[in-house]
């Protein structure tokens, strides 16, 4: 699993020895809370409901969507699936939300709301998740 570490809208994904820096806006800026380093100086630290989303937008810099599958697998008993599901709305990209569903359908997690809408210009996407 990866960290994310996010500074002054940029988001820093660390993996082992990789860094990749990713741009985010202002309303992106949730799940995240302020960590000092030491009297002067902070990070910002997501929680882990953040990682887990921000590895379904960037599959690619955690080791791809099977390992974000094993995270959640791994911290299921530890997960808030409704603040998976709301961290994925509030981030407003359908890939996202569809790779979350198809990693709870296929880890037969419960999904407390019923369906996902999903605007995206002028299309409305409705997700419907049955476990």
């Amino acid at each position: 699993m990866a960290l994310c570490v996010e500074i002054w809208h940029y988001i820093w994904v660390y993996v082992v020895e990789e860094q990749n820096i990713i741009q985010t806006t202002a309303e992106q800026s949730f799940g995240v809370t302020k960590h000092w380093v030491d009297k002067e100086r902070f990070v910002m630290i997501s929680d882990i409901e953040r990682t887990i989303i921000d590895g379904l937008r960037h599959p690619a810099f955690v080791g791809g969507i099977t390992e974000v599958a094993k995270g959640i697998c791994v911290q299921r008993h530890i997960l808030k699936i409704d603040r998976l599901v709301d961290y994925s709305r509030r981030l407003g990209n359908g890939a996202v939300v569809r790779r979350l569903g198809h990693c709870c359908s296929v880890l037969k997690i419960a999904v407390l709301l019923h369906y996902l809408v999903v605007r995206a210009g002028n299309q409305t996407l409705t997700i419907f998740v049955f476990l």
